[in-house]
């Protein structure tokens, strides 16, 4: 049954994210989705594509679902301790397609990963903070595109090797080479080897072990716009 909450109305469609088969999918809205070890403390964020991928709670203390962006619950993470990891999977090859919306709350050294993989040579990661004036992407190659800033944003990457195309909400695609590193899990606010966590705050994370059209991506990002309050630019 695709789930009522990712349900959305626009004009005389209706358009679900579990509409596009995501490898794994996890939004914040619904605390049915979500496993607390107490109050709003996050020790499971559920994968909500059916294929079981779920994020657990690593480190002390766990992140909480204690923000707000669109009068919608959030995950925070408080840049030192929390994080959050899927078991390990079979390796997925690019291309990919990562999409989630994020705030950093802090920009300043040192790094802040949003996400990246679980090993050296499997990692798919977004970066801020690292000295550069941009958002640094990494997948054997450190690469950067995209502003880094502390508003919300829908993170549209599309894994590549050397034709990668970041959208920071919607637009124009920035082309960079960021590697041809497979995937065999991800890691949620924090670098895969522990460290340089995520001071932000995270409301949905989509991925897709394929490219997306044009066409699905605006589909995915308006959605995630009107849901979160983020302008999406139709993508170019």
């Amino acid at each position: 049954m695709t789930h009522k909450l990712l349900m959305a109305r626009a004009g005389s469609s209706t358009f679900s994210p579990l509409s596009l088969s995501p490898f794994l999918m996890v939004d914040s809205n619904d605390s049915a989705d979500f496993t607390f070890s107490s109050g709003s403390i996050v020790s499971q964020w559920n994968d909500l594509s059916g294929n079981g991928r779920h994020f657990t709670s690593s480190g002390t203390p766990e992140p909480t679902r204690t923000g707000t962006q669109n009068g919608r619950p959030t995950v925070v993470f408080d840049g030192v301790n929390d994080y959050m990891v899927t078991a390990a999977w079979a390796a997925i090859s690019q291309p990919t397609t990562i999409v989630t919306v994020a705030q950093f709350d802090s920009i300043a050294n040192p790094s802040h990963y949003l996400y990246d993989g679980l090993g050296t040579s499997n990692r798919h990661a977004i970066i801020s903070g690292t000295g550069y004036g941009t958002i640094n992407h990494f997948a054997g190659i450190e690469a950067q595109a995209g502003a880094k800033d502390l508003n919300w944003h829908i993170f549209a990457v599309e894994y590549n090797g050397a034709s990668t195309r970041v959208r920071i909400d919607g637009g124009a695609a920035s082309t960079i080479d960021v590697g041809t590193q497979t995937l065999t899990g991800l890691t949620l606010a924090s670098r895969f080897s522990i460290g340089d966590r995520l001071n932000g705050e995270v409301a949905h994370l989509f991925l897709k072990n394929a490219a997306l059209s044009l066409a699905d991506l605006n589909s995915l990002g308006s959605y995630l716009g009107g849901r979160w309050g983020v302008t999406w630019t139709t993508a170019t």
